[in-house]
């Protein structure tokens, strides 16, 4: 329980509601000292007779009354002197009846001090507090813009699996609305029993696993933290989503910031603030000072300590160190002034315990936030526009081998075409094969828990997980100094009228340097086309010893459309282990958002380098799609002698409809025109790419 309560402060969280039972007075008594506001829930959930069709046989049932008043008595009568609980809840989803209004009265004649909630009494005849769970935005919106009692969300973000998402859209309403006074997460903990087998393996068991018959499989794997209280990504999007301290950027010329403090009752004197300024991973300038003593639900605005002028006379623009041997693609800093955020400054402040408190150690992070500077008008860097050489115009294209394979040979590099799948088959660069195969078409994701109503559609009715590919033209040619291949491509699942149109142009330069160009638009019946698809976006297959991955954008955790509030866009560095969330039942994990620059070699350090003109999203794994939804546990999967590189276009969000909200419009991907602009670059031991990174356990 301690452990738990010491969670969930941490974490930003500072009400718990009870569900479906009173807690063990000892969480009481933690909740009291370490400052939890806690809904005392009775023991009384009846929602199962709806499978009968009988809802209020119990609730208006005379002779239960006794039974009923009896739980609501002993639950006031054990934790009213306890000051961390500021309501009494009759219950869980048993309906309405005249046997949970004798509850309400006799509550309030053993206690009037405490305000009585019940999501059941959607009228609030007895209640001091209107609640719905599980409300969908527009209907949240509704009851935020009407006259009435507080609204409370006793139940919504379903936390099962790969979610939730959308928090922070959730949050800002409940923060915009003063009739809306907060939302309870189901749940806190998954609720799996560990277990392991004669070889040693260890997993958490669900629903079935013991033979269980009936079971409702994982569906108790639905919190925000894992079994042995891991915090999953869920809950550190949850704490980004809640935190009591917001940022807003006034002046970036004179980095003047405002800081609004959303406690109740603490000033913000024992906060420090940490700020730091950089750029492709690295620190041009960084400090510290005690935030001002700003009073709860008030603001102030702030200068960040930082002397432009004297510092652009005394420090020089510190360059990332330059990569060597590289004449033929330009340096790495040319490189790194590709993509998105080759040129971007940012400014990332963190709000810190200045001491120790209950809770947490000092340095302990309540809060974060991360702007986006202007280069141009903060730092002058220079750009380097040095232009990749030229393939010799002696340059063979060799159709020895077969009239399917077409192969071009470089001085250190072997491109190979695969001409009836319009598609480069491979890429070997000094005899180290960088590309096993690919780039192929991907509108496939492993299905997510949250995915599970939209699932069969996605199957049964639209065959998405069957798309199939149709090269319908290839050719391949030479372009002043350039080989060039260009194919067409549709792409559909089977039996569908609709499908993509897809253009590929890959561009040749040099032994090291080669652009993919990917243009793509829905054809056919779009109108007899889902209003979502999983992904869209190309897989590629790599050595399975290229286990060293950098990237530049959003880290370092996993982050969706819906869910990357808490990640920060930087430089950081992992192995292919660390990039796999585990999740319980294993799905769709690990997607890195708004990435515009990776990395992936082996430990010799030969790899490959790719640059996105355009933010993109990308996974990688040593598992197929197909291992993940076979496997029930984490154990079970099958992994594979080879790597797999999803790059996307982008991917639909993860939404929390296992039960509730599902994504919500802005993160529905929806079938539509995309592209992507790939460069790809060989690197080696002498090439020093994406160098200044973190690690993936740093923040």
């Amino acid at each position: 329980m301690l452990q738990d309560v010491l969670l969930m402060k941490q974490h930003n969280i500072n009400a718990v509601r009870t569900s479906h039972y009173p807690n063990h007075p000892y969480f009481l008594e933690l909740c009291d000292y370490f400052g939890l506001y806690v809904i005392d829930e009775t023991d009384l959930e009846t929602h199962g007779f709806e499978w009968i069709d009988e809802s209020t046989r119990l609730v208006n049932d005379p002779e239960w009354m006794p039974a009923f008043v009896d739980r609501i008595e002993r639950m006031v009568l054990r934790d009213r002197n306890h000051p961390s609980v500021i309501m009494w809840s009759l219950g869980n989803e048993s309906s309405m009846g005249d046997n949970l209004k004798a509850m309400a009265y006799r509550a309030r004649c053993l206690d009037s001090s405490r305000l009585i909630h019940y999501e059941g009494d959607a009228q609030c005849e007895v209640t001091d507090v209107y609640s719905t769970m599980y409300t969908r935005m527009p209907r949240l919106l509704e009851i935020a813009k009407t006259e009435g009692k507080p609204h409370i969300l006793c139940e919504y973000a379903h936390a099962m699996g790969n979610g939730p998402g959308g928090l922070a859209d959730f949050q800002a309403i409940i923060e915009a609305y003063p009739r809306l006074q907060g939302a309870f997460v189901w749940e806190w903990m998954d609720h799996g029993i560990r277990r392991r087998d004669n070889r040693g393996r260890e997993w958490f068991e669900y629903g079935g696993g013991f033979g269980d018959v009936p079971n409702n499989r994982n569906f108790c794997i639905d919190g925000l933290v894992f079994p042995d209280r891991r915090p999953s990504p869920g809950l550190l999007e949850y704490k980004k989503a809640i935190e009591p301290i917001h940022t807003s950027l006034i002046d970036a010329e004179n980095l003047i910031i405002n800081i609004d403090n959303k406690y109740d009752f603490m000033d913000l004197g024992d906060i420090e603030l940490q700020w730091r300024i950089h750029t492709n991973g690295i620190i041009l300038s960084e400090g510290k000072m005690r935030t001002p003593a700003i009073p709860p639900r008030q603001g102030e605005k702030v200068a960040i300590p930082f002397d432009l002028e004297s510092w652009r006379k005394n420090h020089a623009y510190e360059r990332a160190e330059k990569a060597k041997n590289l004449a033929n693609i330009g340096d790495c800093d040319e490189l790194l002034s590709r993509g998105r955020y080759g040129n971007s400054v940012f400014l990332n402040i963190d709000y810190v315990l200045a001491e120790d408190m209950r809770w947490a150690k000092a340095g302990h992070v309540i809060a974060t936030t991360q702007f986006e500077l202007s280069s141009k008008s903060l730092f002058q860097k220079p750009r380097i526009t040095k232009k990749p050489a030229q393939f010799p115009v002696s340059s063979s294209i060799d159709h020895e081998h077969s009239r399917q394979k077409i192969a071009i040979f470089g001085e250190d590099s072997v491109y190979e075409f695969d001409s009836l799948s319009g598609s480069l088959r491979s890429w070997i660069y000094k005899r180290h094969r960088l590309i096993e195969k690919g780039p192929s078409l991907n509108f496939w994701r492993a299905p997510i828990d949250n995915d599970m109503h939209i699932l069969p559609n996605w199957c049964e009715k639209y065959f998405l997980h069957l798309f199939q590919e149709d090269a319908r033209e290839f050719e391949l040619q030479k372009e002043s100094g350039e080989i060039i291949a260009r194919s067409l491509i549709w792409a559909s699942p089977p039996s569908q009228g609709w499908g993509f149109e897809c253009n590929a142009r890959y561009i040749i330069r040099n032994d090291r340097w080669w652009r993919m160009e990917l243009f793509g638009k829905p054809y056919g019946n779009c109108a007899a086309s889902p209003e979502m698809i999983p992904r869209i976006g190309i897989k590629l297959t790599l050595p399975l010893d290229f286990d060293a991955i950098r990237w530049r954008g959003y880290g370092p955790g996993e982050a969706y459309c819906d869910s990357r509030s808490a990640q920060r866009v930087d430089i950081w560095k992992a192995s292919i282990a660390q990039l796999h969330t585990p999740y319980i039942r294993p799905q769709e994990n690990g997607n890195r958002y708004g990435t515009d620059a990776i990395s992936i070699t082996d430990r010799q350090g030969f790899g490959l380098a790719i640059i996105s003109e355009k933010p993109i999203e990308f996974s990688y794994h040593d598992y197929d799609v197909d291992a993940l939804e076979k496997a029930c546990y984490d154990h079970e999967i099958a992994h594979t002698a080879y790597c797999i590189l999803n790059l996307d276009f982008a991917q639909n969000g993860i939404g929390s409809n296992s039960c509730g909200q599902d994504q919500l419009p802005p993160y529905r991907l929806k079938p539509q025109e995309f592209d992507l602009g790939l460069e790809f670059y060989a690197l080696d031991p002498e090439t020093s790419f994406l160098a200044n990174a973190k690690s993936i356990g740093e923040s």
